[in-house]
């Protein structure tokens, strides 16, 4: 009696593991289009607000209150006039980002997007980067579920002695989708009881979440 029971529990056991990975491949199988679908939009939005900033600007003074349209370029230079406005939108509205917010509507996008502008040698003009976030290493270390990265060439001619500089306008745009979608709690017990392999190997999707966005259970290669 004790043996069929025991046979009967490894029996449950395993259905209920079968139906487990069947649902996580399922989910898997449905998330790869819809993450297609997400990065098309992306690279949509892209495209259109790099045509937009690399156009000529309309009422500038007006784009903090969500009038006119933004662009940067004239004459197929940049213009400084339209990126100093540009500029300070994006930088007003202290934690609110209200400044930010108006150039997202303007821009047509409900995505976040961050632009900065460098050289050939790596310099980066003013050392920062203007929209969602304006760190240089933390754009570039962004860990959002769906990024694009457009580049456009630029010219400067600050003297307007048709002597300028040429610099790469470098475009993000990011969804920060399911990022953070985990317990910091959990992960931390987790890791601190040495249950990381047991996430591994019934929640792997949620342990590569807990190393992503907490940094737990990082010596567990799942």
């Amino acid at each position: 009696m004790k043996k069929g029971q025991f046979w009967y529990a490894d029996f449950v056991i395993g259905i209920l593991v079968i139906a487990f990975i069947t649902v996580l491949f399922a989910k898997s199988v449905v998330d790869v289009p819809e993450r297609g679908s997400k990065l098309n939009l992306l690279s949509q939005d892209a495209t259109t607000i790099g045509n937009l900033l690399m156009s000529p600007g309309i009422d500038s003074k007006k784009w903090v209150n969500g009038e006119g349209k933004i662009g940067i370029v004239e004459n197929g230079k940049v213009n400084h006039v339209l990126l100093d406005d540009f500029t300070k939108l994006v930088e007003t509205g202290g934690e609110k980002q209200e400044g930010y917010q108006k150039a997202r509507q303007l821009l047509g996008t409900s995505y976040d997007f961050s632009v900065y502008f460098q050289k050939k040698d790596g310099i980066i003009l003013n050392n920062k980067a203007y929209g969602g976030i304006d760190d240089i290493g933390q754009l570039q270390d962004l860990a959002a579920e769906n990024i694009v990265r457009l580049n456009r060439v630029a010219y400067f001619d600050g003297t307007g002695d048709n002597i300028g500089e040429i610099y790469t306008m470098v475009l993000v745009v990011w969804d920060y989708g399911k990022e953070k979608m985990t317990s910091q709690k959990v992960c931390t017990n987790a890791e601190s009881k040495g249950l990381c392999n047991v996430l591994c190997i019934f929640l792997p999707d949620y342990l590569k979440g807990c190393q992503r966005d907490w940094n737990k259970c990082m010596a567990v290669a799942c």
